[in-house]
């Protein structure tokens, strides 16, 4: 083939009976940064879109979470970590609703997962973790966060019982808007 460097791909039309050439270079999608979030800088360890498409949160060595609108790349919130636990924060999700966002930390001293209310930034929960955690992810329902952490382990925590209605932003230290 003459053209090396470019895709194509055949398509029958059984209608017309004819073969339909595509050049799927042109559709190829473009790899080049269009936005560099600078508020965040080289910082950022780790990054979750949010479920409804509107909004990710970026975090990592600067020991807190900026939750950001994707259309615009402006930071709307940061929720900071507890002042007794100040650590990079190596992972990020979502819940399936997007009520609560969970983070992971590496911190020598307690490797902890934080689990936040999205939409008044109280902390609802945290554990220890064994080892730094690298990965988390709920579960469909919500119902189970499962943890990788450096050790190589698994952990897989029940959070279906926290109970979002009943923290209290009053006097939170963990946020700034």
């Amino acid at each position: 083939c003459a053209h090396k460097n470019l895709l194509f791909l055949d398509y029958l039309l059984p209608e017309h009976n004819e073969r339909l050439t595509a050049n799927l270079l042109a559709l190829a999608p473009s790899f080049a940064p269009y936005r560099v979030l600078q508020e965040i800088g080289g910082h950022a360890t780790c990054k979750v879109f949010h479920p409804n498409g509107h909004q990710f949160a970026v975090a990592g060595r600067q020991e807190c979470i900026f939750v950001c609108d994707f259309a615009t790349g402006t930071i709307e919130k940061t929720i900071v970590l507890p002042t007794d636990c100040q650590a990079e924060i190596t992972a990020l999700a979502y819940n399936s609703d997007g009520t609560q966002i969970a983070c992971g930390t590496n911190k020598d001293s307690g490797k902890k997962v934080f689990v936040y209310n999205c939409d008044n930034c109280a902390l609802i929960t945290s554990f220890e973790a064994v080892g730094s955690v690298t990965s988390l992810e709920f579960n469909a329902e919500s119902t189970v966060l499962t943890t990788l952490t450096d050790a190589q382990l698994v952990q897989q925590w029940n959070v279906k019982k926290l109970d979002v209605e009943h923290c209290d932003s009053q006097d939170n230290e963990n946020i700034k808007q």
